[in-house]
């Protein structure tokens, strides 16, 4: 699915990721490095390759608990995912293993295949040295936003986005957009180029997105709107809301590998995040 670049009065789109960015301080993570190991098997079902990967994941989960990471850091949990049935569950597990590879810096990589006597499988040990990104264990409760008109899943296609925002602080709002593959890339849709302003959204005031204050356009209003590009049934679409405390500038190519591992060099205390899962159905 490709992006068909924003227009004033309408823009196309097929994966959104929203970052909304908050103004404060933040400080660049420390780094600890540890040996860690994983393992994995070789099944009819599972080759070498695939059992190795397996393998090298379980080594950076215990790589993270080995620095003291808790698990709500690094995992990803889509909100009304419920109401989603399985169709998100495949995403939010790459989701979280792109959040691990942006927290996990593989130094060194050993893999050794153990072929047992038995009839048990051929084990895949993979160690590793990795450097970790500790964040601070505490979050800040009252760093937060109150986001409205979410909670639908659903959109029809050539169907409006809209939705609000109320943030608890002071803040400035940073809008992504993805295709619905892992791989894809995408774009930012605001501060959108040369249409909007980077102003700041003061706290304990109601916004809307499209944004329609002047504040926020250089000139006129656009919209958000959904539109399918295959002839499939369904597509999907997954929103991130992201805050942080400070106006920190997104300059990479837009990918969710980029995205997530930029989050990923901001503490955890200066940020929140909130993952929805939406559909476009014709």
């Amino acid at each position: 699915m490709n992006f068909k670049h924003l227009r004033m009065k309408r823009f196309s789109t097929t994966l959104l990721l929203i970052a909304l960015v908050l103004s404060g301080g933040a400080q660049k993570p420390k780094t600890v490095t540890v040996e860690a190991r994983g393992t994995s098997y070789v099944f009819d079902n599972i080759t070498p390759d695939q059992a190795t990967e397996r393998a090298l994941y379980a080594a950076k989960i215990e790589a993270l608990k080995q620095a003291n990471v808790p698990e709500n850091v690094y995992s990803v949990t889509l909100v009304n995912i419920e109401n989603s049935g399985n169709e998100f569950s495949e995403i939010s597990s790459e989701l979280g293993k792109i959040s691990i590879d942006g927290l996990v810096l593989v130094k060194k990589k050993t893999v050794n295949k153990v072929v047992h006597n038995d009839d048990k499988p051929i084990e895949i040990i993979v160690d590793i040295t990795a450097e970790v990104m500790v964040e601070k264990q505490t979050e800040d409760k009252t760093f937060t936003l109150k986001i409205g008109g979410l909670d639908k899943t659903t959109y029809r296609e050539n169907e409006n986005l809209t939705f609000t925002i109320l943030p608890y602080k002071d803040c400035y709002v940073r809008v992504f957009w993805f295709n619905n593959s892992l791989k894809g890339t995408g774009d930012i849709l605001f501060p959108y180029r040369d249409a909007n302003k980077d102003a700041m959204f003061y706290a304990d005031k109601l916004y809307p997105f499209p944004p329609t204050d002047p504040n926020f356009l250089v000139s006129q209003e656009f919209e958000y709107t959904m539109t399918k590009e295959s002839n499939e049934p369904y597509e999907k679409v997954i929103l991130l809301i992201v805050a942080l405390k400070e106006k920190i500038p997104f300059t990479q190519e837009v990918t969710y590998d980029n995205v997530i591992k930029w989050l990923f060099t901001i503490d955890k205390s200066e940020r929140c995040e909130f993952w929805y899962p939406v559909m476009i159905i014709k």
